[in-house]
């Protein structure tokens, strides 16, 4: 039996057709996976969201909890393992939701103040000035809704976890009610960063870096 050349022509149509089909079938599952992917990392980041301000709150619940109890000997410093101990937290607040390596969520007091560090919380640095940057993404997101629902610490300065915060309400922004200057010293007095939010948390950032420490200070008072 003899071909003619349009059949031939039409099966390589056909061929060709079915190879563009593949290409495209292939290129809507990658954006089908980009999209699923895009909506369980959203979904997660806004559990870690919730589960740092749970925490937070059930931190400062724990710890006025613990000062009140017999085991509080006074004057000392109260840490997460204390709260842990005195069963006043349960397995989920001791847990970094940003990262579940060792040292990841720090608790310390000194005074009345209580001291909450979260590391690794994902951040950026936003330019707003050739010499002035601010702290972008979950970690600042996170220091603003923090500092909206907690009250601001008294004026003064405390150090908490090897960080020094100073609280000035009348050096910084000025214009929507003053501001609180986070001082970040290293053990010898060494100024590493200076930051100014507007409330009782703020994420320390370092420029070049994804990943922030969101450093809340609680004052119990």
């Amino acid at each position: 039996m003899i071909t003619s050349p349009m059949t031939v022509i039409q099966r390589y149509k056909q061929k060709g057709l079915t190879l563009l089909e593949t290409v495209l079938a292939l290129a809507v599952g990658m954006v089908i996976v980009m999209a699923v992917l895009i909506y369980f990392q959203t979904a997660s980041d806004s559990a870690n969201m919730a589960a740092t301000i749970k925490i937070t709150g059930d931190i400062g619940n724990a710890v006025r909890a613990y000062a009140q109890s017999p085991s509080y000997k006074g004057n000392t410093i109260i840490n997460l393992s204390d709260l842990q101990a005195a069963g006043l937290l349960t397995t989920s607040d001791t847990v970094n939701p940003w990262s579940i390596q060792p040292g990841a969520l720090k608790v310390g007091t000194s005074g009345n103040y209580l001291g909450i560090n979260f590391y690794n919380v994902p951040a950026q640095v936003n330019t707003t000035s050739k010499t002035k940057n601010q702290a972008g993404g979950i970690c600042a997101s996170l220091a603003m809704q923090l500092s909206n629902a907690l009250p601001m610490p008294s004026p003064g300065t405390v150090t908490l976890l090897g960080v020094k915060h100073t609280y000035n309400y009348t050096i910084s922004r000025p214009a929507t009610g003053g501001g609180i200057t986070v001082v970040t010293e290293d053990k010898s007095g060494k100024v590493l960063n200076t930051q100014t939010a507007q409330g009782a948390a703020v994420c320390q950032y370092t420029k070049g870096q994804s990943t922030g420490i969101l450093s809340i200070v609680m004052d119990l008072t």
